[in-house]
């Protein structure tokens, strides 16, 4: 298991919680602030630890938005949809990673990233 799978897997539940009465769309805006901050973290912390640290993040900040995307996706979706709208949230999630990966990976310098991926 990855540290991003730990910070998504025991850190939404706790923030989702401690946030369960707040306004979804600021759920979502909160969710993105925190993406933010794990993609500058990774971008201008040097060190392998901070790189970790980052990547916890950026996984509690995802599982964040995903949540609330299924939520805001069933409710918002009309009588009889509600289970077509949370597939759409699923596919899209899925295919960011399917696509989003590959095209990371193949546009990055030789050198970048390298002495944290084991390559």
């Amino acid at each position: 298991m990855t540290v991003f799978a730990l910070g998504n897997a025991i850190g939404t539940p706790i923030v989702m919680i401690a946030t369960a009465k707040m306004n979804q769309r600021k759920q979502l805006l909160m969710a993105l602030i925190i993406i933010l901050l794990g993609i500058a973290s990774t971008l201008s912390l040097s060190g392998f630890f901070l790189l970790i640290a980052s990547r916890v993040v950026l996984g509690l900040g995802t599982g964040i938005f995903v949540v609330t995307a299924y939520s805001l996706a069933s409710k918002l979706a009309s009588p009889g949809q509600q289970g077509s709208a949370m597939s759409n949230v699923a596919m899209g999630f899925s295919s960011s990673l399917v696509f989003g990966v590959p095209i990371a990976v193949s546009s990055q310098p030789p050198l970048i990233g390298r002495p944290y991926s084991g390559a």
